[in-house]
């Protein structure tokens, strides 16, 4: 078989788009520029589809090629248009790109993902800090003396591996006792806060978020005014419970929902939002990381989690074309 023939053979077996790199492998070709020089011509003659979109090998948002038969809008590995990236609707395609972009990186613009040595599992040791005193019923053992120095620990370096030690932040003020208010205050705060999730933002949960949202700010202390962004993202890191209202989650909070700062009102049209997509979300509640092994815990992400990567990258994608 010649070159062109094993690429689409691939393509055909895959049933799906797969990048140049991955085509080396795939195809049996001998190295990527063959597989680039080959697949052009393909698409020049209009056999094959070119463009953005998610490799089914390597699971990474980069140039793939794809057969012309299969571009189904229904399937997540869907090659996305050559002319740049569309309008955003409320598609689960779209909304499967961004969470799988979060999770796996994108070579164009240099994003590395969720690795265990990479800035976005800050998240998954914090949460996991947090969710195994409450797995054991033992919250209140946060603030002990053998664990809240730990406790401020796990939450300050995941607060500033999230960027808020970043600018005039308050917090390069202070040392890590800044956190030992705000570690109390998750140590007394009502159980059934634990237990929120954007599959039950009803009224009653949503008072109760609001409340939790008035604590923590409460704790870092009236003369520091903690932004919706900072407290955010401590309820995520610990709780898990709500997305984090930084300036691109915000962006595409303000596309699609029409909100953007933090209150009732949010919360329940992102509570519409998991209904509407329910099915990608709960697909996507991946395992966290473990500190130790570097592997899967039995600890899944939460829904606000999900969303809180799918509103990040879709708001950074906005901020890049602005640019």
């Amino acid at each position: 078989m010649s070159v062109r023939e094993r690429i689409l053979a691939a393509l055909e077996r895959a049933d799906g788009s797969i990048c140049d790199d991955c085509m080396v492998s795939s195809a049996q070709i001998k190295h990527r520029q063959q597989s680039n020089s080959n697949c052009r011509q393909l698409t020049d003659e209009k056999r094959i589809l070119r463009g953005r979109g998610l490799c089914l090998a390597c699971k990474r948002i980069k140039k793939v090629n794809a057969r012309r038969d299969r571009p189904s809008v229904s399937d997540p590995r869907t090659l996305a248009p050559a002319s740049g990236p569309s309008r955003l609707d409320l598609g689960s395609v779209d909304l499967e790109r961004s969470i799988l972009e979060f999770l796996h990186g994108n070579a164009a613009t240099g994003a590395r993902g969720r690795g265990p040595r990479d800035r976005y599992a800050s998240f998954d040791y914090c949460f996991n800090y947090f969710q195994s005193f409450r797995e054991a019923d033992a919250t209140e053992t946060l603030v002990s003396p053998e664990h809240l120095q730990q406790s401020c620990l796990q939450l300050g370096f995941y607060l500033a591996s999230w960027g808020m030690l970043r600018g005039s932040t308050f917090l390069l003020k202070h040392s890590l006792a800044i956190y030992e208010p705000v570690v109390r205050a998750v140590a007394r705060m009502d159980p059934a806060v634990w237990g929120i999730d954007a599959h039950c933002y009803t009224e009653e949960n949503v008072t109760k978020l609001l409340e939790c949202r008035k604590n923590i700010r409460a704790a870092f202390g009236d003369e520091n005014r903690a932004s919706d962004t900072l407290v955010t993202k401590v309820m995520l890191g610990v709780f898990g419970n709500v997305p984090a209202f930084d300036t691109f989650v915000c962006t595409a909070l303000s596309e699609l929902l029409g909100v953007r700062s933090f209150g009732r009102r949010s919360l329940r049209a992102l509570g519409r939002f998991y209904e509407a997509h329910s099915d990608v979300i709960e697909r996507h509640r991946v395992a966290t990381l473990a500190f130790a092994t570097g592997g899967e815990t039995r600890r899944r992400y939460t829904r606000a989690k999900v969303l809180d990567m799918a509103f990040f990258i879709r708001g950074q994608q906005r901020d890049r074309q602005r640019d």
